[in-house]
């Protein structure tokens, strides 16, 4: 039986059906069950095709023993969609590819869904009294290559009392805030449980597969110092440019509701009521054109800033195009992906399907720095070269910060290079150039320990691995830093196939709190 592990209850898997034959329907089964092997009764599967030819959306509910069967699905590739009440529904999906040859279909399935938690509590005052109504939000830490992130799972409102009640949280250590205002017009104020005005007084609450936490209370800080940010807001030429509003986030992947401000007619703004720390001055919506874009980083210490210039220009669109070195085209056609680098953007993270030709477009792109990523390459080829007009950004960010034009071109190349083997069951292992050790990929061993990464480029490599830690964790170059000296060393030839063992660092080795 093929066991497909989620600790949610909402994710996609893909499934490729090869060509059964005319006197075989296609036929999907398998069962849905709990972390605790219950089987599941009433989630509902939606199954949806996403390539030429696949079958529309066809759903189906698991009886009373969890089983589900799906049929009439022509070949083609597809979506899995899972929901079930009282079960964890994540904010992002969770893919799985399972490739199926030609004449068969996946069987067996078996899908595992985590109870969802709950955390419970009183928000009040100084003086003891409720405080209605704050809104209550539950971050989960979340790691990448770009570091810590705070995701907001879950939300709600204090009642009349000052309680509130977070549910439909998965596992994980959360940092709970209020935000309220005196006397229900003055500034907002965030307090962090249990009473702190920054993350760095915090103390984050850890909740279980299936829990609910009590008395999680927040007395609300009315002490915090606030400062206003002054500026000017310019298009790519330097001309003041008007009618704008802006929000303000901030580098941990928080944000405000907002409208913090608006840009005057002479592009003058100030946005007030900010709170010391690093922020992200961002324009949320333009009243004379709406796809105009732009963000400056600001750092608040104990007094106004003034004198921010915040660079606006219409979103940009860029042409670009994938070259087979040699010549030839490619076995299907991959995804090209651009990620601002650094901090949070407010825009769009563009995404294009290569068309037949090689050829690409990326929408909506703003006036920061994006490094690119190219997904679903044939098997057995790499990307050797990425230029952005004249400039080689094979190792560098695409920055748009300036309003530089020019074509991406990527150049791939075939005789990838592949490591695989065999290690500690679902075990997270990171696979990095020494070179150029920003940039690593990552991979969850299966239920029986096996891993592989493929379409590797020629290069000297580091690799190891982590018991119990969330895959993105492993992308943090600080984080593989703290290990770097237990990591094993590989080089990579074209065409290499590498049978690799990994060190496994175990989980009572992590320490989060020695990151930066």
């Amino acid at each position: 039986m093929k066991l497909v592990k989620a600790a949610c209850c909402v994710f996609a898997t893909t499934l490729c059906l090869g060509q059964a034959p005319r006197e075989q329907t296609p036929r999907i089964e398998g069962r849905v069950i709990s972390t605790s092997g219950e089987p599941l009764a009433k989630a509902t599967l939606t199954l949806r095709g996403m390539t030429k030819g696949a079958s529309r959306a066809v759903e189906v509910t698991t009886g009373n023993d969890g089983k589900f069967v799906i049929l009439g699905a022509s070949p083609g590739e597809y979506s899995l969609r899972i929901e079930r009440s009282g079960y964890v529904t994540p904010s992002l999906t969770t893919t799985l590819r399972i490739g199926i040859g030609k004449g068969r279909v996946p069987d067996g399935l078996e899908f595992k869904m985590t109870p969802q938690s709950a955390i419970t509590g009183r928000v009040t005052d100084q003086d003891g009294d409720p405080v209605s109504p704050a809104a209550m939000q539950a971050y989960r830490e979340s790691y990448g290559r770009n570091g810590r992130q705070l995701v907001n799972r879950a939300g709600a409102s204090s009642d009349d009392q000052g309680n509130f009640r977070l549910f439909g949280l998965p596992p994980g250590r959360y940092y709970l805030t209020a935000a309220s205002r005196s006397g229900g017009s003055g500034p907002t104020t965030i307090t962090y449980f249990p009473n702190s005005i920054d993350i760095k007084g915090a103390t984050p609450v850890v909740v279980t597969p299936g829990s609910e936490l009590h008395a999680m209370n927040i007395l609300v800080r009315r002490d915090q110092p606030r400062y206003s940010i002054r500026g000017k807001a310019v298009d790519m030429n330097g001309s003041a440019i008007g009618a704008q509003a802006l929000t303000l986030s901030y580098p941990d992947g928080r944000g405000r509701a907002g409208p913090d401000g608006f840009v005057r007619n002479d592009g003058t703004f100030e946005i007030k009521n900010v709170p010391p720390g690093r922020v992200l001055v961002q324009t949320l919506f333009s009243t004379t054109n709406w796809s105009n874009m732009g963000q400056v980083e600001v750092n608040v210490s104990d007094h106004d800033v003034d004198g921010v210039v915040l660079r606006v220009q219409p979103a940009r669109t860029m042409n670009g195009a994938i070259v087979v070195e040699g010549g030839g085209s490619l076995a299907k056609q991959p995804f090209v992906s651009l990620f601002p680098v650094d901090s949070p953007f407010n825009g769009s993270y563009p995404s294009a399907l290569v068309d037949a030709t090689g050829s690409f477009q990326l929408e909506n792109l703003g006036p920061v720095p994006y490094r690119v990523e190219i997904q679903d390459l044939p098997e057995g080829m790499y990307a050797k070269n990425v230029r952005f007009g004249n400039q080689d950004v094979t190792h560098a960010p695409v920055d748009l910060s300036g309003g530089q034009e020019g074509q991406l071109t990527i150049v791939v190349a075939p005789h990838a290079a592949k490591v695989q083997g065999k290690l500690a069951p679902h075990a997270v292992i990171a696979l990095w150039s020494k070179a150029h050790p920003g940039e690593a990929r990552t991979a969850v061993a299966d239920d029986s320990g096996a891993y592989r990464f493929a379409n590797l480029p020629p290069d000297e490599y580091r690799i190891l691995a982590w018991e119990g830690i969330e895959p993105g964790l492993a992308e943090y170059e600080p984080f593989r830093a703290l290990f770097a000296v237990q990591a094993t060393e590989i080089g990579l030839q074209e065409d290499s196939d590498l049978m690799q063992n990994v060190h496994v660092i175990p989980q009572s080795a992590v320490d989060l709190g020695r990151l930066p």
